[in-house]
Formats: C-alpha cells, sequence, structure tokens
C-alpha cells in the first residue's frame, strides 16, 4: 500500500494501493480488517504480512514453547491456567489449575462457516479438536506480536508490549487464613 494521507477533520484516512486506486478507512483500522472489508475475505485469511510506506507488518503471532517456535494466524490467542472462561466456555480442556503448567489455545481466523462449531465446540469443552486450533500446554510461553498493544487478562484491559512472556511460578500464592476456632 502506498502512503496513507489523513483528512482534515475527519475520522478517516486514504490509502493509496499499488495500482494508484484509493481507499477511505476509519483511523485506526487494521490490515487484517482493512483487508477484509475493502478488498476480500480470502485474501485476509491468506495474508501473512501487509505493507503501508515500504514498512512491512506482520500478521501472525509467533509463539516460544519448549524450545520451538510456531507462526500462527489469531483471531483469539487465550493462555489459562484453569478450562474455563466462566459461564461453561470450556477455552483450555483439560487445563488444571494445580499441575503447575499454563495451557495456550490460539482460535485462527474465523469465518461465517466456522463460527457456529467453533462457539459448539467451546462449549461442549471440545475446542481444542477443532480444525487449525492450536493448544500447547507448558510452564513458559513467550508470545511475540508485531506492535504493543491491548490485552485482556481475567476480566480487565490493559496496555501491553509487543513481547508477552507468560510464565508459571510455583507457590507464588500465599493464603491467610484465621486460626482454627474450637466449635461450640
Amino acid at each position: 500500500m502506498g502512503p496513507a494521507q489523513e483528512l482534515s477533520m475527519s475520522n478517516q484516512v486514504t490509502l493509496t494501493l499499488p495500482d494508484g486506486s484509493q481507499k477511505q478507512v476509519e483511523k485506526g483500522t487494521t490490515f487484517i480488517d482493512f483487508i477484509k472489508t475493502q478488498i476480500g475475505v480470502g485474501l485476509a485469511k491468506a495474508a501473512l504480512f501487509a505493507k503501508l510506506d515500504d514498512q512491512e507488518f506482520d500478521l501472525t503471532r509467533t509463539i516460544e514453547h519448549d524450545g520451538m517456535h510456531a507462526q500462527l494466524p489469531v483471531f483469539t490467542l487465550a493462555v489459562a491456567n484453569c478450562d474455563q472462561y466462566g459461564n461453561r466456555a470450556r477455552i483450555a480442556p483439560g487445563a488444571q489449575v494445580d499441575d503447575g503448567r499454563l495451557d495456550l489455545v490460539a482460535i485462527p481466523p474465523v469465518s461465517w462457516a466456522n463460527a457456529v462449531p467453533l462457539i459448539a465446540r467451546l462449549f461442549s469443552g471440545t475446542i481444542d479438536r477443532a480444525r487449525n486450533v492450536t493448544h500447547f500446554r507448558g510452564a513458559r510461553f513467550v508470545v511475540h506480536r508485531p506492535a504493543p498493544g491491548l490485552i485482556h487478562t481475567d476480566g480487565e484491559c490493559h496496555f501491553a508490549p509487543a513481547r508477552i512472556e507468560f510464565i508459571v511460578r510455583p507457590q507464588s500464592l500465599r493464603v491467610l487464613a484465621p486460626a482454627a476456632t474450637p466449635a461450640r
């Protein structure tokens, strides 16, 4: 894509494509959303990078786990220490809070054709068996994103760097409980 130029007094930008054609998009539109809405869903699924003003942007996520690197196209990525988000949505079937490991589940880009089956598998506890869903288990993961941005942790959104490390810290939670009192 060619240079992006902001329109005055607007929330739109003009993108000039390699063929010279121009497209209007909202400021903050991601590359993948631009490709889906302005060019085609098929290309968005196949895209591995985009280029803006001669700068390339990776659309995949690199996951480090047990000495290996996996590059995955990701719609959503969850690192869990238990099997569910809540409301019986089982994002990491088989995850256990006391096994000293985390579960990383990467859901690929979702289309109308696979959305309903993925939701059914999420609530039936079989999402890890869905086609193209990746499930790793380990004590440490490093996720590399193209840029810093928002992440969601246990009900809260906050800013995080492009490189995020998830690690198990055994016996790091201390629980205070009152002393036992004799029964009356």
